[in-house]
């Protein structure tokens, strides 16, 4: 047999035999080979796909935050508002009160000064000169 140049046909159909089933063995961890790198592929997509949707979830989350901040900001800001009004009304009020009686006995003295004895001038004048002071103090 070594020295022949024709093979024994048992030896060429093992030889074929064996080549044929390494060539479908080969192809068959191919294909498996490929099917995992594509399930591996997919698996990653998902994987990524999890993970910016919590990113957005974390997002939206930081999001109603930052808003529910800002509407207990604005709370606050339209009780100081209130509260600033409120105080101006009231120093109005406080204001306005003793200088309407200063302006009546100024301009009682203005319109009647030469009607009027001095001690009734000193009188409206003390008066005038008495809301000032109650409303300083």
């Amino acid at each position: 047999m070594v020295g022949s140049i024709i093979w024994p046909q048992a030896i060429l159909l093992s030889m074929v035999i064996g080549y044929t089933g390494a060539l479908l063995v080969g192809l068959l961890v191919g294909s498996v080979r490929y099917t995992v790198d594509k399930l591996q592929a997919a698996r990653l997509k998902e994987l990524e796909a999890e993970r910016q949707k919590t990113i957005a979830y974390e997002q939206r989350l930081e999001a109603l935050e930052a808003e529910k901040q800002m509407t207990i900001a604005y709370k606050q800001q339209r009780y100081l508002n209130d509260l600033k009004d409120q105080f101006i009304v009231n120093v109005n009020h406080e204001l306005r009160t003793p200088l309407t009686e200063v302006y009546g006995y100024i301009e009682l003295l203005k319109v009647r000064y030469a009607e009027l004895d001095e001690t009734t001038q000193a009188i409206f004048l003390q008066k005038a000169l008495n809301s000032c002071e109650g409303s300083c103090s």
